[in-house]
């Protein structure tokens, strides 16, 4: 059976279960709880197994790639950006593979601005203690737009590893 240590997650629109932290554990355990096999959970994982459930030998529990950083939104609402400025703090660049252009956070002149993008729960009757913010590191894709809706566990951008360090 699978049993879920430290793990804290969501559901996202397809349903698919979601890691939202880090150093969270699966454990596969027998039919008396004693503990056979553990398995570290990272961040933005998809969990392809529920907690309790029986599992099989050689069956698949987590997915991920591991060389993308994913930012994820813990919560559904609309997204807000804050210091996201064309020219200033990102810039439109197209993928040469796919040839669609995506928004990339560039090195801010200005130190004061911290791009963040915001996701407020809007209509859904909470409270500004509801909304979440994320800062946006340098060279971060964004996978979202200024408007868009967002549910729990969508990617609102994604950050690369170097390939020199892959």
């Amino acid at each position: 059976f699978a049993k879920f240590l430290a793990i804290n997650t969501v559901r996202n629109a397809k349903g698919e279960l979601i890691s939202m932290n880090r150093n969270g554990i699966i454990a596969v355990v027998d039919d008396k709880g004693r503990e056979k096999e553990r398995y570290p959970v990272v961040y933005g994982a998809k969990i392809t197994v529920d907690d309790g459930a029986a599992v099989s030998a050689n069956q698949i529990l987590l997915e991920w790639d591991p060389y993308t950083f994913s930012i994820l939104t813990e919560v559904s609402g609309v997204v807000h950006f804050k210091d996201l400025v064309e020219g200033l703090t990102i810039q439109e660049r197209v993928d040469e593979v796919t040839g669609m252009s995506q928004l990339v956070v560039t090195d801010a002149v200005d130190e004061k601005r911290q791009p963040t993008i915001e996701v407020r729960p809007e209509g859904h009757g909470t409270g500004r203690g509801d909304r979440k913010k994320y800062l946006m590191p340098t060279h971060a894709h964004l996978m979202v737009r200024d408007g868009e809706e967002v549910f729990a566990g969508d990617v609102v951008a994604v950050h690369h590893v170097p390939e020199d360090v892959q």
